[in-house]
Order: C-alpha cells, then sequence, then structure tokens
C-alpha cells in the first residue's frame, strides 16, 4: 500500500487529526518525508472528489439554527443601536 492510500485511508476510516495520521504514516513509512502538508493535500483532494465533506458543511439541528439566528439578530440590533448613538452625536454637533 502506497503512502497515499495509507493516510487517505486514515482520514476516510477514522476521526484522526491530521497530526495523528501524520504520526500513523510515520510509524508505518518511517523512511517517508510525508508532512503535514501532504495530509492536508490528500484530505483536500478527497474533499474535491466528494469523498469526505467540505470543511463549510456544518449539521446543525434546527434548535441550533434558531439560536444561530437569534445571536445575529441581537449582534445587528446592537449595532444598530451603536449606529443611531452616533448619529444622535453628529447631529448635535451639527447643531452647536
Amino acid at each position: 500500500m502506497s503512502i497515499g492510500k495509507f493516510a487517505s485511508n486514515l482520514i476516510l476510516t477514522t476521526a484522526k487529526s491530521n497530526t495523528e495520521i501524520l504520526a500513523e504514516v510515520k510509524r508505518q513509512f518511517p523512511e517517508a518525508k510525508t508532512t503535514m502538508a501532504c495530509i492536508a493535500w490528500y484530505k483536500s483532494n478527497l474533499r474535491k472528489k466528494g469523498l469526505i465533506a467540505s470543511k463549510k458543511v456544518v449539521e446543525m439541528t434546527l434548535d441550533e439554527k434558531i439560536e444561530a439566528l437569534r445571536t445575529q439578530l441581537e449582534e445587528l440590533e446592537a449595532q444598530q443601536e451603536q449606529v443611531e448613538a452616533e448619529q444622535e452625536e453628529v447631529q448635535e454637533e451639527v447643531q452647536e
């Protein structure tokens, strides 16, 4: 088995981190010159092939989505209040 196939198999069949995968590769292939960049490339290649989910894909429950939207709304409301306060300050300065 090649290093690439070995690393790709670990990526697909385990929940190991890139660091753990690299360590496994080094144990199996002591002479390998494999780096973290290589492991990242293998993952990227598997993503491009559609074999693993994109980093951007995050599964959320409906409740989690609602909570995230509530948090966003609160942040936007706070920003709006700040903008309105700044506008009042500018209007007061203009009137002086």
